[in-house]
């Protein structure tokens, strides 16, 4: 796959994950201890600094409802 088609699903999947907490009226504290992370953890993947795996993502989407 291209990696820049890569690089723009994951500017999408980052953009959605922020909108379903905002959305949701959880803050990055909240959602990271509900994901057993520190706020960072939330901070990075939000910002693109932290690339997230399947299971991760599944993890994000569970903690969200």
């Amino acid at each position: 796959m291209d990696r820049h088609l890569l690089s723009g699903h994951r500017t999408i999947l980052r953009e959605v994950l922020r909108q379903l907490r905002q959305e949701a009226g959880i803050t990055q504290e909240e959602l990271a201890q509900q994901l057993h992370e520190h706020q960072s953890y939330v901070s990075k993947y939000e910002s693109g600094g932290k690339w997230l795996g399947f299971i991760e993502v599944w993890q994000i989407c569970q903690a969200l409802g």
